[in-house]
């Protein structure tokens, strides 16, 4: 648990970053996944892509937990 206004601003600030850089991940990976023809590459890819994806979605979430939390 984050305590106080300027744990979470810091803790806010951190975590966005991390978006930032995942997201940037992932538009790597939907670039090298374009030009890949091995379907074994690019399942490997598609998968790689989800998991950024859902790392995303659940540093979103510690993210808005720490805003809101009482």
């Amino acid at each position: 648990m984050v305590n106080g206004y300027s744990g979470s601003l810091i803790a806010t600030g951190i975590i966005q970053g991390a978006i930032a850089n995942l997201l940037n991940a992932v538009s790597k990976v939907e670039g090298i996944r374009g030009s890949i023809t091995d379907e074994t590459k690019i399942a490997k890819m598609d998968a790689l892509h989800l998991r950024l994806k859902t790392l995303i979605c659940f540093y979103r979430n510690v993210k808005h937990t720490i805003q809101y939390q009482d």
